[in-house]
């Protein structure tokens, strides 16, 4: 994926993007994955070749404004109160289930 005017991935990056993606694929998935990936990085290449230096840049396509209001500190619940809200509490804590091995 180096060279942006080569057309080809080569099944070693295909595999990379696929790790990178959690996937395990089979060899034949890995291919089609390949070709798929080859064919969308093709697309973007067709993109860049549009000529847009007269175009003028859109930050919004509407006249739209934030409505901000005042920030201003309120009372909150008590943690005994919080605690109270569910049954996954041990030692006074929150307990969650691990997301990270």
């Amino acid at each position: 994926m180096k060279d942006a005017n080569r057309n080809e991935l080569t099944i070693e990056e295909a595999g990379r993007v696929a790790a990178l993606a959690r996937l395990k694929l089979s060899d034949a998935e890995l291919e089609a994955a390949r070709f798929e990936l080859a064919r969308v990085l093709g697309h973007f290449r067709q993109l860049e070749t549009v000529d847009t230096s007269s175009v003028e840049p859109v930050f919004n396509p509407q006249d739209s404004v934030n409505k901000l209001r005042e920030d201003t500190a309120i009372e909150g619940l008590e943690r005994e109160q919080l605690m109270s809200l569910t049954e996954y509490v041990k030692d006074g804590c929150l307990t969650v289930p691990r997301t990270v091995d």
